[in-house]
């Protein structure tokens, strides 16, 4: 089973992520982000799920591979290491 964060003990802090490269196509902005469905497993890694939204479609790649690459403290129920899913908004900057 998985859980939302609203029952989990604490929010799954970041620990760390795979850098990107902001693509050369996009000329009209200098950041953009990308909303995913990411399941965090019990050992802290994530899983991309789905793109809620996007500000460019050319960013979505690259936030599945932060969404599939990303390491998170392990998201605990009742001091027990579960899964949990949740909404995550990825910020991509050149």
């Amino acid at each position: 089973s998985e859980y939302s964060l609203g029952e989990l003990d604490q929010q799954p802090r970041l620990l760390r992520n795979p850098s990107v490269l902001f693509p050369r196509s996009i000329k009209d902005a200098n950041t953009g982000r990308v909303v995913v469905r990411v399941a965090i497993l019990p050992s802290g890694r994530s899983e991309f799920v789905s793109v809620i939204s996007s500000t460019h479609d050319e960013l979505i790649p690259l936030a599945e591979r932060i969404a599939n690459g990303s390491r998170f403290t392990p998201p605990t129920r009742q001091g027990k290491a579960v899964k949990a899913v949740m909404t995550w908004p990825i910020t991509i900057k050149k």
